[in-house]
């Protein structure tokens, strides 16, 4: 079994077949010879992914990168955010229900724009999530010189003593980041808690 590319890329992507591996990229045509029969193969990555963890899942369109990473030991931080700053940041914290902390979190990331001046409103709006459960959720504008950004800021926990914290970034609320409320409409509308 052979395998050779027709158009040359970087190779980031390993394809096994019958315990042989090739180094392949997406996107590109490469021609795979088995059993003496030619044969056209591509390895494509799907236009919506899907994030799965052990207390959630959810998708994101394929041009936001995850990244995880554990600012504690008992929490783990998940992000996917554009260069502008909107996304979404999930923390899991497996010592403790962090309900307690949705506020001072949200206050923390928006306290130099409040400083600076921006004008703050916040409402409870209330969400159901694909799992089933409806979450209460705080959102707060920001509102400066015309140039708004929206938060949003939930919990969720099925057992005691631990639980997910949400939050989602939208820092050029309206239209002006479609990619950045693509995430966010997409995160939520398929956000889903496991048991």
């Amino acid at each position: 079994m052979t395998l050779s590319h027709i158009a040359f890329a970087q190779e980031n992507y390993t394809l096994t077949i019958d315990g042989k591996t090739f180094d392949m990229s997406l996107e590109k045509k490469y021609e795979l010879k088995i059993n003496g029969q030619d044969a056209i193969v591509k390895l494509s990555q799907k236009e919506t992914l899907t994030f799965d963890h052990e207390k959630f899942s959810f998708q994101y369109p394929k041009k936001f990168s995850i990244t995880r990473s554990k600012i504690d030991k008992e929490i783990e931080q998940i992000m996917l955010m554009n260069s502008l700053g909107s996304g979404v940041l999930i923390q899991v914290y497996s010592t403790m229900d962090p309900a307690a902390f949705k506020t001072i979190l949200l206050n923390e990331v928006i306290k130099e724009s409040v400083s600076y001046g921006a004008d703050k409103s916040s409402r409870t709006i209330k969400r159901t999530i694909s799992s089933g459960e409806k979450l209460e959720v705080k959102e707060v504008t920001l509102d400066y010189k015309g140039d708004k950004s929206m938060y949003e800021i939930a919990s969720h926990s099925n057992e005691k003593d631990e639980g997910i914290i949400m939050l989602t970034i939208n820092s050029a609320a309206g239209d002006k980041d479609f990619d950045g409320k693509q995430v966010i409409d997409m995160f939520w509308n398929t956000f889903k808690a496991k048991k």
